[in-house]
């Protein structure tokens, strides 16, 4: 049952954090930035709870009943962060249905949405998602809760029920799921601890394994700051995607780290296990499937990256990766120094290049297509062409420096079909 005495998230705090936590964050992770810079307007300050005149209002209006579990959580706060998450629940007046462009790329089953009128939008998760109740039992009956992903575009359930959904969301337990323990048995690969004390000088660190356990690649991270304590395990299903073996920046001072990104090939094999200590002991613990689609293994040394690249990627992978990245810091350098004139036809130029490398041929050609994918795809092409020339436009037919366009040509040249495969 749900205690909506600890439904919401204290006000003026950044998700899952006291005021206290709130401030430490903004002072040493964003260099003294106003929370209000860095979440929409009204997410961390929500207005007072919503009378029950204002409820059958919008009832009335939509023509469904708001389920049970919103109903006591929004009179008491219209709107807000979730205890203990990052999940935002929108204000009554923002639940309405998506608009027609929402659903000519949500991506799903005819029978899972019988009628659009009775889907609406209510809330967005940490991962940039949408999250929409969906009234496919009726407009009085409990709806499920339907998640969507501008990328790849899929409309997916999460939860049967909204009770459910956020059951789940504000569960606790008296233990981390994720077992430390379990990385003195891995086949390990490589391990690190960041030092984070530079932030926060009570102690802090970032401890990282990533090892092999049951024929997949694992990596387990440990993160303890004063105000946080958080474990992760995330499964990632080898053959790793080899164009995405990059080495960036992850960290700025004064901590300066590089990540080695490790993406899968299918994505949709991620799985991800997080505990995270709440302020009051216990742990919330969560599963995520497909999501994050790719996790960095981090360390000061760079070498000790490149090292590891290697190792996962392969010498023929890791070289064409590594002046992959040296042609990245070469072109950010030339644009830096460009007009924003220049900017805009370097970048007009880039997406024209990247339109090649997704259809070599050419686009589709619409007869060759089921009318729905025919008619998305003559939507699509207007749209890039709307974009091409408000760009052109912009750019006063500018043109690109050569040199440019050759680093351009070198960033998006494919991987070589000799690479596929490289143990």
């Amino acid at each position: 049952m749900i205690d909506f005495e600890r439904f919401w998230a204290e006000p003026g705090c950044a998700p899952g954090m006291s005021k206290e936590e709130t401030e430490a964050y903004l002072k040493q992770e964003m260099g003294g930035m106003p929370l209000a810079a860095l979440v929409p307007e009204g997410a961390f300050d929500p207005g007072p709870g919503v009378t029950e005149e204002e409820i059958v209002a919008w009832e009335q209006e939509h023509g469904v009943r708001l389920p049970d579990v919103l109903r006591p959580a929004l009179a008491r706060q219209n709107g807000g962060y979730v205890r203990d998450s990052q999940f935002r629940v929108w204000p009554l007046e923002e639940i309405m249905p998506p608009d027609d462009e929402f659903w000519e790329y949500a991506s799903y089953e005819e029978e899972e949405v019988p009628d659009r009128e009775l889907v609406f939008q209510f809330g967005e998760d940490e991962f940039g998602g949408i999250c929409l109740l969906n009234y496919a039992r009726g407009p009085h009956q409990e709806p499920s809760v339907y998640v969507h992903h501008s990328d790849p575009g899929d409309f997916d359930k999460c939860s049967d029920s909204v009770a459910k959904f956020f059951g789940r969301m504000l569960k606790t337990a008296e233990a981390p799921s994720v077992d430390w323990s379990e990385t003195s048995s891995l086949e390990v690969v490589a391990r690190e601890t960041i030092d984070l004390s530079r932030l926060h000088p009570k102690g802090a660190e970032s401890e990282q394994i990533l090892g092999r356990q049951g024929g997949a690649l694992v990596l387990f991270t440990y993160e303890r700051t004063p105000q946080q304590e958080r474990f992760t395990k995330t499964t990632l299903p080898e053959p790793l995607f080899q164009e995405a073996a990059m080495i960036m920046r992850r960290r700025p001072d004064p901590i300066y780290t590089y990540g080695l990104m490790l993406q899968p090939e299918n994505s949709d094999g991620i799985v991800e296990h997080q505990s995270e200590r709440t302020r009051d002991g216990r742990w919330k613990n969560s599963t995520s499937r497909g999501v994050p689609i790719c996790v960095q293994f981090e360390s000061h040394d760079r070498s000790l990256l490149e090292a590891l690249r290697r190792k996962l990627f392969g010498e023929t992978t890791a070289d064409r990766a590594q002046a992959r990245e040296k042609t990245q810091e070469e072109l950010q350098q030339r644009l830096a120094s460009l007009s924003p004139e220049e900017r805009q036809a370097a970048g007009m130029t880039m997406f024209q290049q990247m339109k090649q490398r997704l259809f070599p041929g050419g686009p589709p050609k619409p007869e060759e297509m089921p009318p729905e994918a025919a008619a998305l795809q003559e939507l699509l092409q207007k749209r890039l062409a709307e974009i091409e020339k408000r760009v052109k436009e912009r750019s006063g037919n500018q043109t690109v420096n050569p040199e440019i366009q050759r680093l351009l040509g070198e960033m998006m040249k494919p991987a070589p079909e000799d690479a596929e495969g490289e143990e």
